[in-house]
């Protein structure tokens, strides 16, 4: 897509909890976007339903003022959730995964992260002959979620969505990280949408 998602009267099925009205939704390239809401309100549901991944129980999703049928999921979609993991593969190639290496790309995003708690001051040239297995058992929750972040900014173009990405960060860097990203992310990507049931964020 070029422009904006939007959702028109659409109605999620949340099977156990019935059927929901979602009111309409607009996200804009450029923007950014929280979605609130307690665990089991719907917040997968409905980006599940946006990006392709289900389909809405009644409604309808525009991409570009088109419609959208949901046969094929969005394009141009860095979706990362809670319960993504990193690969058995390198750390370089966790983050890149394949595409082409930019330097003040990759340094601003090690920044924003602030990788070098994980690797120090550690080169490109040394990360990339490092491998995740190296790390196996040493990596807390929160650092390999630092790994997974790194991955989704290098490689958003279109669209971003972080649902529930930093809930494994303690409060304090989770704060840190979700200002640094708003602070310096490419505002000519997007949108780009937090799904979060951290109200304080």
């Amino acid at each position: 897509f070029t422009s904006s998602i939007k959702t028109v009267d659409l109605h999620l099925n949340l099977f156990e909890k019935g059927k929901y009205q979602v009111d309409n939704m607009f996200f804009s390239i450029g923007k950014t976007y929280f979605i609130h809401g307690s665990s089991g309100f719907g917040k997968t549901t409905l980006i599940d339903t946006f990006v392709g991944y289900r389909k809405p129980y009644k409604g309808r999703v525009l991409i570009d003022n088109i419609n959208f049928d949901n046969k094929n999921s969005l394009s141009n979609v860095v979706y990362l959730d809670q319960k993504a993991k990193l690969m058995h593969d390198g750390i370089i190639e966790n983050i890149l995964l394949g595409n082409i290496y930019d330097e003040e790309k990759f340094n601003e995003i090690a920044c924003i992260l602030e990788l070098e708690k994980i690797f120090g001051n550690k080169t490109f040239s040394e990360l990339s002959k490092a491998s995740i297995n190296d790390l196996s058992g040493k990596l807390s929750g929160g650092e390999i979620q630092r790994i997974l972040l790194a991955h989704a900014l290098y490689n958003f173009d279109y669209l971003l969505i972080l649902n529930e990405a930093s809930n494994a960060l303690d409060k304090n860097a989770e704060f840190s990280i979700v200002y640094n990203v708003l602070k310096n992310i490419n505002k000519k990507n997007g949108p780009l949408i937090f799904v979060n049931h951290n109200l304080d964020l």
